[in-house]
């Protein structure tokens, strides 16, 4: 009880610190250290969350009247319900690729929770990302099975192509972004790489540069249909 205690009041937008010290006090008096140990690690994730979020709240974008009516109409299948939470960003990270700020402070409004709680869940899940990704969001395996079937050289002809880094992962002009995964969930077809979630079996390096001369041509021809 005391540890559920510490950690609402921790989550209300960190506010009562003079409870929040004394309910660790509580704590460690009754001699549950693990309980003292869970509570400040949480604390000191949310007040990590609390500045980051301040920061990029004051750089808040506007939303357009498009993207509005995409996040109600995400937010209205879930019937605005703040504990599907976690279906809710992966919902508006499909559309994106990303999380946007403005998309997360949107919908904090709207299911009534903190933004630092937001920004909580946002941070804690490695399949979310705040960091905007390319059109064409490239994943190659690292994993035991595709790096023994040298995924690494796959690996290194996709940034060559693209001109990015594990530091750069995503091309400037915003259409490719490349990243690499522990684990696809395919070992049986490796080495394999994913774009978009579109399983790519037994890649190799010609396999890479192929694919990519692909997508960059479907890509040439939308823009001829959009001129024509």
């Amino acid at each position: 009880m005391l540890l559920l205690q510490f950690v609402k009041t921790a989550d209300n937008r960190l506010g009562g610190t003079f409870l929040i010290c004394h309910t660790l006090i509580d704590l460690a008096v009754v001699g549950d250290f693990q309980a003292v140990s869970v509570a400040v690690l949480w604390v000191l994730h949310l007040y990590r969350c609390q500045i980051e979020i301040a920061a990029f709240l004051r750089k808040e974008k506007t939303l357009t009247h498009q993207e509005i009516a995409k996040l109600d109409e995400i937010l209205q299948v879930h019937d605005y319900n703040h504990t599907l939470l976690i279906a809710i960003m992966q919902d508006i990270q499909k559309e994106y690729h990303y999380l946007p700020e403005e998309a997360l402070c949107y919908i904090a409004k709207k299911l009534k929770l903190s933004e630092a709680k937001i920004y909580g869940v946002a941070t804690f899940y490695e399949n979310f990302s705040l960091e905007p990704k390319g059109k064409y969001v490239i994943k190659i395996c690292d994993g035991t099975a595709c790096h023994v079937r040298k995924s690494v050289p796959i690996l290194e002809e996709f940034r060559k192509i693209l001109g990015v880094s594990e530091d750069k992962p995503t091309t400037d002009d915003m259409m490719f972004t490349v990243e690499t995964v522990s684990c696809l969930g395919a070992c049986g077809l490796a080495p394999v790489c994913t774009v978009n979630d579109h399983v790519h079996p037994a890649m190799t390096p010609e396999k890479a540069r192929e694919l990519i001369e692909e997508l960059k041509g479907e890509e040439s021809g939308k823009e001829v249909e959009a001129d024509d």
